[in-house]
């Protein structure tokens, strides 16, 4: 990659517009008010489905600042959810405890951040490493 391909991937992220964030914020309540309003229905079959909302605000700041891998393990984790929903419903299978989901996504969501966040840190500082060995180059080479 370029020094200028890597500045534009650094510089390209984009500020999360605020209608995401309340969004955000609507989508990731959706699991806790569906336990608290009708907690037959997380033990039955809308156990896994009520979840796939509480991944979008991670998915959604993945796409906002240019995670592009952590923005695909999201949309896969989503995607997994609902197959597995699926699953569960087509081979008339034990829904999983509402406990052991709430911690895999939890899980699945810190470890895909952090990942995506440090990309974004390791990507920034070969932006800086670039930008001094080229100015260092460019002092040398002058007569």
């Amino acid at each position: 990659m370029s020094p200028n391909q890597a500045l534009s991937f650094v510089t390209s992220r984009q500020v999360v517009p605020p209608r995401a964030l309340w969004f955000s914020l609507v989508t990731l309540a959706l699991p806790v008010v569906a336990n608290w309003l009708r907690p037959e229905w997380m033990v039955d079959e809308g156990a896994l489905i009520a979840w796939v909302p509480a991944v979008r605000p991670a998915f959604l700041l993945a796409y906002y600042r240019g995670w592009h891998g952590a923005s695909l393990a999201l949309a896969g984790a989503m995607a997994t959810l609902a197959a597995t929903q699926a699953e569960v419903l087509l081979l008339d299978a034990s829904v999983p405890d509402w406990g052991f989901v709430f911690a895999v996504v939890s899980i699945l969501v810190a470890v895909t951040l952090g990942a995506g966040w440090i990309a974004e840190l390791l990507h920034r500082e070969r932006e800086l490493a670039e930008g001094r060995t080229s100015s260092s180059s460019r002092t040398r080479s002058a007569p």
